[in-house]
């Protein structure tokens, strides 16, 4: 393997890599914001008037999907790693195949990252907790 293919792939590498790092801290800042506002609210409604709890859960489902949007990013940059890997390993690999890579807008599945350990434990008992302190609250 030359050189110039040695640089660009270590570069490629590098890129995935810091890709997939920038997702997967996109996607605990999600959770942050998400745990912030239904805090907000909750001592909010609990100080002054009861909130319905449909509210207080309000926040959960868009910051969820943006969560879930990241999370399917960095699944599709940890592949895109390996199957570079892959070529590289099985001497398949070409200065043309270093830099070619598939746009993640067609090949996301957003909501199949909904079964991730990551998503639902957090946004269901989140969603529970709320829901429930709000009802109760409410009556």
């Amino acid at each position: 393997m030359d050189l110039i293919l040695q640089v660009a792939l270590h570069h490629q590498f590098d890129t995935l890599q810091e890709l997939s790092k920038r997702m997967s801290e996109n996607s605990r800042n999600a959770k942050t914001w998400c745990l912030s506002l239904v805090s907000a609210l909750l001592v909010f409604s609990s100080k002054t008037l009861a909130l319905p709890w449909f509210i207080l859960v309000l926040p959960i489902l868009p910051l969820m999907y943006i969560d879930m949007y990241y999370l399917a990013l960095e699944t599709f940059y940890r592949q895109e790693y390996s199957a570079l890997k892959a070529k590289y390993k099985d001497g398949g690999l070409e200065m043309k195949n270093v830099y070619d890579m598939e746009s993640p807008a067609g090949n996301l599945h957003i909501f199949y990252q909904f079964w991730s350990k990551s998503v639902w434990p957090f946004y269901g008992l989140l969603f529970l907790v709320a829901a429930a302190i709000g009802w109760y609250l409410e009556h």
